[in-house]
């Protein structure tokens, strides 16, 4: 006579068949996880520095805008991005001493002398650097 364990052949099977189960969920919605993945991993790439360098506006506060400049809205300049010189227009026999002009740039630019700084225009002009992102 020959014995088999039945209960061992059937908790083995049902096993089996569990596992096969599982793997066939996992291979069905491979695809999907698989797209989802590229779809993420194209998402988080390095941006490449910026290569702009413009100067989007520059202004100066001053106590009196009034005494030193034609208008109040003559404190702030939007320059072309093609300018190399700002120059604000201020009254004759105006008081300009020292201003600490700030600049507004564009994302990733950096300025020399430091953005905000004072700087004394009393003795002439003022050279600025503008350097982009990727310098």
């Amino acid at each position: 006579m020959h014995f088999v364990n039945s209960k061992k052949t059937s908790v083995f099977s049902a096993f089996c068949n569990k596992m096969n189960c599982y793997y066939m969920k996992i291979f069905k919605y491979l695809p999907v996880f698989m797209t989802v993945a590229v779809a993420l991993s194209s998402c988080f790439k390095p941006e490449e520095p910026n290569s702009e360098c413009d100067i989007l506006s520059v202004s100066v506060h001053v106590d009196n805008p009034k005494a030193v400049f034609f208008q109040e809205t003559d404190t702030l300049i939007e320059p072309s991005s093609s300018s190399t010189y700002i120059e604000f227009n201020v009254r004759n026999k105006s008081s300009i001493g020292k201003m600490s002009p700030v600049f507004t740039l564009t994302p990733g630019a950096t300025i020399y002398p430091e953005n905000g700084s004072e700087q004394d225009f009393s003795e002439g002009p003022v050279y600025y650097t503008v350097t982009s992102e990727d310098q």
